[in-house]
Formats: structure tokens, C-alpha cells, sequence
């Protein structure tokens, strides 16, 4: 191809690499505080003594996943707005001392209202997620901005690796851990403090190193060291002409916020949509995989302990990470965000559709309900079954979460108003995320204990997010005529 045809620039911009490092570390932070609850939830929320029926925890459960999730929906736009006006870096340092804060109270809950209340106010100061995809919008261009989210979605893997981990080995440290913690008054009395005040310190670490390191990437907040002169890295802050894309096309980088009717265009809805869905399905399949996992398998589920919870989702999140760097990378260069999306839809269904039939095969083997619980070489069998299928999950949801977001990313109209599609796509998100796991915990709970048979038993919520994906598929083919 001549360089009439290619007068822009065609090679990868480079990553401001400080930047893209400081937004990896706070990314970190937010799987670890959000996964670290995995493991043990199930178990606090039957500690709570709040029905004796266990068929009954699931929505109890589901309404803790959702406290927080309602509390992003009313502020995740507010959120976003401030960003615009303030810039991301305050906004993001007050999430994670918040994060800090709320979750080593949480540790301490002894009561279902108390954990929903500090749940609620987890969500309520936590803006985080969107204003984060705004500054990687910012930082990047067409050039290199999967690169960008594939690297913060790594970091985001290495978070569910160790927060499920650390939820796992750090629950309930007296009993675990006698010969360290056996004479501990506080820790007897609180199961679940350790973790949660594990996470507390990483969220406190990563809000210092935002004080200290990170720079601001809204443009009208960033501090100049002369008016005519900007430093390299703030150079590379500035959106840079790719092929195919026109100078006219950045000049929109200056830009004032457009009003909202002309930010809601078609193009921003779907997108939107299509992360809105994204994140249903997967927001379901997680809450219902871990209420399944650790229900007795007469009830349908696994029968398995907090530790084997967290072992299971950490393995699995060095899948992510592998998904993240080698994998997605390969498929968006050979076949394009769309039709990545779209395989991650068709594999979310067949995966989230195979799991309950472990179940199927934990009896077949065991010949029993396990009163007496599973042999060794039982639960070795079905571990590494649900871990295979558990991989192919995280195999989906990776290679469809960095394309959906790189479709809202890319809609903004203008770079101006990025703070508040991110926003509008987080208030989606978060309304999905309420409604989802205390939908699943309903649903699971009436799928227990119906007494109907398939599909309506044990299998049927898993099922349904097989539903769910297929309409992602529909919608992979109705964005491709924007991407």
C-alpha cells in the first residue's frame, strides 16, 4: 500500500507508561475488594440465623451483591459529572479510601442490616469503575487503546486471583490458623474480619499511591509548567490521527460537554446496551455460581467450603490474565471487537449451560446426597471438572467485557463529554448489577425448592444466563453496523 493511502499515522501510539501502571494498581484494588466477599458471604449470611431453611439463604444473599450495586446506580452519573468538573484523580482517591473504610466495617457485621448498610454506603462512594475507562479514554487512541484495556483488564484479573484467595485462606483465621490466631479474642468473635481487613489495606495503599503518583488526564485540570510548553507525557495524554481516522475527528478534544440530547445518540444507546447486557449475564452467572457451589448437593449444589470457593475463582483468574494479554490481543488483530464479542456470547452459553451437570456427575460417582461428605479422590474429580468449566467462563467474559467497553469508549461524541457516557454506561451497569443478583438469588432459591424437575430444578438459573448471552449474540450483529 503506498503512503498516499496511509497519510496518517498507522503504527501503535506508545502508552504514557506511568500512567497506565498508576491505573493498573487502582484497577487492582477493586476485583480484590469486591471478590475477597466470595468465599465466606454464603457462610456469614447463614450465621446471621435468619432462616433455618438453607434453600431460603440465596436471597439473602443476593440482596448484599445488590446493596451495592443500587448504591453505584444513583451515584455512578453524579460520579461522573464531578469527574468532569473536578478531574478523575480526587474522585478516584475518595473511592478508594471509601473502599477502605466500608469494607473493614464489614468485617465486623453482625447483622443483615449492618452488611447491607455497609454494603450501601460501599457502593455510595465508590465512582471508581467509570471514571477509571474515562481515564484510559483519555490516555489512549484508536491506535492502542485495546492494548490499554487489555493491560487494565489484566490488572482487574489479578485482582480476582487474590481477592477470592485471600477471602479463601484468611476466613475464619482461629480455626484455620490455631497455632497463630487460636487466642484471638477479636478474630473468634468476627470469622470474617481478616480479609476484610486485608482488602482495607490495599485499598488504603492504593489511594496513597494515587495522592503521591498518579496525574490528573482531564485536560482543563491538568497543571502546565509553562503556557506554551507541555512535557512528553502529558504529549502522549493527547489523542493522536490513526488510519482511518481524520484530524477533524480529535479536534473534538478541546471541545466543551455536548448537551445530553446530542451525547444519547443512537450509536452511545446500543453501545451501552451492549454492556448493559454484558454485565448482566456475567453479574448473574457469579452470584448463582457462588450460592451453587457451596449448596449442599442434595439442594443441587457443590457442597464446597470457603477455601475450596476461593481456590477455585483464583486458579481461574490466571486464566484471565493469560486471556487478557495473549488471547484477546490475537482475536481483536484477526477478527475485530464484533465478532469477539459475538464468540464470547455463543461460549458464555454453552459454559454458564454445563455447569449444574456437575452436580449431575458429583452424584453419579458419589452414589449419594454426601451426609458423610466427598472422598478425596470425589472431590478432586469434581474440583477440577467445575475448574474447566469455570476457565471457559472467564474465557467469555474476558474476550467480551474489553470489547464492550471500547464500544462506549469509542461512541463518545466528543472527548469532552467522555466523563459522561462512562458515566450513563457505569448508571447501566449498576442498574443491571442491583437487580441481578437478587433476581438470581430469588430465582435460585425457587429453583431448589420447587420440587419441579429439569429444567426447572437446580439447573435452571444457569440456563437462563445461557438465554441471556444468546440476546448478546443478537446484539453483536445490530452494533457491527457502527464498528
Amino acid at each position: 500500500m503506498s503512503d498516499e493511502s496511509e497519510p496518517l499515522i498507522s503504527k501503535r501510539t506508545p502508552l504514557p507508561t506511568k500512567q497506565i501502571i498508576m491505573i493498573c494498581i487502582v484497577t487492582f484494588v477493586e476485583p480484590v475488594q469486591f471478590g475477597i466477599l466470595f468465599p465466606f458471604v454464603y457462610f456469614m449470611v447463614k450465621g446471621f440465623h435468619l432462616t433455618e431453611d438453607e434453600t431460603e439463604l440465596g436471597r439473602y444473599v443476593g440482596w448484599i451483591a445488590s446493596s451495592f450495586c443500587i448504591a453505584q446506580l444513583v451515584t455512578s452519573l453524579p460520579w461522573g459529572w464531578i469527574s468532569d468538573k473536578i478531574g478523575r484523580r480526587p474522585v478516584i482517591i475518595v473511592g478508594l479510601f471509601g473502599n477502605a473504610i466500608t469494607c473493614a466495617l464489614f468485617g465486623i457485621s453482625e447483622s443483615f442490616t449492618f452488611a447491607i448498610v455497609l454494603r450501601t454506603l460501599n457502593g455510595l462512594l465508590n465512582g471508581n469503575v467509570g471514571v477509571i475507562k474515562s481515564m484510559l479514554g483519555e490516555v489512549t487512541d484508536e491506535s492502542n487503546r485495546g492494548q490499554a484495556f487489555s493491560y487494565w483488564e489484566a490488572a482487574y484479573g489479578l485482582g480476582t486471583i487474590f481477592g477470592p484467595m485471600l477471602g479463601g485462606i484468611l476466613v475464619n483465621p482461629v480455626e484455620q490458623y490455631p497455632w497463630l490466631f487460636g487466642d484471638s479474642l477479636l478474630f473468634k468473635r468476627y470469622p470474617y474480619l481478616l480479609p476484610c481487613l486485608v482488602s482495607a489495606v490495599i485499598s488504603m495503599l492504593g489511594a496513597i499511591l494515587g495522592m503521591l503518583i498518579m496525574d490528573e488526564t482531564l485536560r482543563s485540570k491538568r497543571p502546565r509548567t509553562s503556557i506554551n510548553t507541555i512535557s512528553e507525557e502529558e504529549e502522549l495524554l493527547i489523542p493522536q490521527p490513526t488510519r482511518g481516522e481524520s484530524i477533524t475527528s480529535i479536534q473534538s478534544f478541546n471541545s466543551t460537554p455536548l448537551p445530553l440530547s446530542q451525547v444519547l445518540n443512537s450509536k452511545v444507546c446500543l453501545s451501552i446496551l451492549c454492556y448493559a447486557t454484558w454485565c448482566l449475564v456475567t453479574v448473574v452467572y457469579e452470584e448463582v455460581y457462588a450460592l451453587y457451589v457451596a449448596e449442599p448437593l442434595s439442594h443441587g449444589g457443590l457442597a464446597f467450603t470457603s477455601y475450596d470457593i476461593g481456590l477455585a475463582l483464583s486458579l481461574s483468574g490466571f486464566v484471565q490474565v493469560f486471556v487478557q494479554l495473549v488471547i484477546y490481543p490475537y482475536l481483536e488483530h484477526t477478527i475485530g471487537n464484533v465478532k469477539t464479542f459475538r464468540l464470547a456470547a455463543i461460549l458464555m452459553a454453552v459454559f454458564s449451560c454445563a455447569l449444574p451437570f456437575c452436580t449431575d456427575v458429583a452424584r453419579s460417582i458419589s452414589g449419594q446426597l454426601l451426609e458423610q461428605g466427598y472422598t478425596t479422590t470425589e472431590k478432586s474429580i469434581i474440583f477440577w471438572l467445575l475448574f474447566a468449566l469455570l476457565a471457559g467462563k472467564t474465557l467469555a467474559s474476558v474476550i467480551g467485557y474489553i470489547p464492550v467497553i471500547i464500544f462506549v469508549n469509542d461512541s463518545t461524541p466528543n472527548q469532552a463529554s467522555l466523563g459522561t457516557v462512562h458515566g450513563f454506561g457505569q448508571v447501566s451497569a449498576s442498574l443491571v448489577r442491583s437487580l441481578g443478583p437478587a433476581m438470581s438469588g430469588y430465582l435460585w432459591s425457587w429453583s431448589i425448592s420447587n420440587g419441579y424437575g429439569f429444567p426447572f430444578d437446580f439447573h435452571f438459573t444457569l440456563l437462563l444466563v445461557g438465554v441471556m448471552s444468546m440476546v448478546a449474540v443478537v446484539e453483536s450483529y445490530l452494533i457491527a453496523r457502527y464498528f
